[in-house]
Parts: C-alpha cells; structure tokens; sequence
C-alpha cells in the first residue's frame, strides 16, 4: 500500500492560497475538537479506524477505545477540527500531532464514512481548517514547512485531496506485506 506523505507549508502563498479554496458543502460545519464530547470523537475515529485498516488486516474494534486514548496524547484538540452535518454528526476529521517525530507536524484526515457524500469536499476543508490555525497558531510553534499527512490511502477522498495541495515535497513509503516463509 501506498503513502504519499506529502507536505503543505501554510504559511506560504501556495499555501495560503490552498486554505483560501477550500469550502465547506452547504449543510455542515467545522468545529475545534475541544467543542465536542471525547465519546462522540472516539466513535468517529473508530468508525473510520476500522474500515480504513482493514485492508492491513484485522481490526478489533472492541480495542479501539484503548488504541485512542494512546494516539490522541499527541493530538492538539485546539489544532485538530472536525466536520459536522445538519444532525451534529462528525462527517470528517483533520487530527493534528505537532512535532510528533524529527520536527515533523502530521495531520491524519479521513472521512468517517468509506462512502462519505460530498467527502472530498469535506475532507479538503476539514484540513483547511487545520492548516488555518496551524498557520496562526502562537502557543505551540511548530515548524510550517513540514506539516506532513500522515496515512495511507484507503481512504476513496484522500487521493484528491493530496492532488489538489500544492508541491512542497513529500515522504513518502510503501507497506508491504510480506508471505511467510515456507
């Protein structure tokens, strides 16, 4: 499986430029993560964990709330947003771990739904949001010319969205999976 990692600095007029064209379908709307319940967000994550691993192979959902209370230690609510239908419903995220590793910023951004309507939409604008306060951002600096995206691409919104950011490099890696030997 394939990882783009690609980068967006948002500070740069490229980048500026990209949050600027980013809008949300009618109908939703973006919030800070600190805005909504842990639960409602530890469904959401898990909702998308789930079908956006299980190519990788088998998931537990029974242990997904355990897996989140590990992963979110390094998101940034304030930074993370998340979209919202009519109903209240998170529809897509953009979870933000500042210098989680070498400096690096990442954002991992998936719909929550496989079969998300208007999801690439919502996903380009869900990061916007990010990468907005991310470019403002003044209590915890982190370096704008290496916000990466992390994950793979099972995700059937993600390939646009990583297409349409403008070039500022990328790292990106393979997962292989390996036939044991015999």
């Amino acid at each position: 499986m394939h990882c783009p990692a690609p980068r967006i600095d948002p500070g740069s007029a490229a980048g500026r430029q990209w949050i600027s064209e980013q809008h949300l379908p009618e109908g939703y709307a973006t919030v800070a993560m600190t805005e909504l319940p842990t639960d409602a967000v530890v469904r959401a994550w898990a909702t998308s964990y789930g079908w956006a691993h299980r190519p990788l192979g088998g998931v537990h959902a029974d242990r997904l709330p355990h897996v989140w209370t590990d992963y979110s230690r390094g998101v940034d609510p304030d930074m993370s947003m998340l979209t919202l239908d009519r109903s209240g419903e998170i529809v897509a995220f953009s979870l933000v771990s500042p210098d989680v590793w070498d400096g690096r910023t990442m954002i991992i951004s998936e719909t929550v739904e496989f079969d998300q309507p208007d999801g690439t939409g919502l996903q380009k604008a869900t990061v916007a949001a990010s990468l907005a306060v991310l470019a403002q951002n003044k209590l915890h600096p982190v370096d704008l010319h290496r916000i990466e995206f992390e994950g793979h691409s099972t995700d059937p919104h993600t390939p646009a969205l990583f297409d349409s950011l403008p070039d500022a490099g990328a790292d990106p890696m393979d997962i292989v999976e390996l036939a044991p030997p015999l």
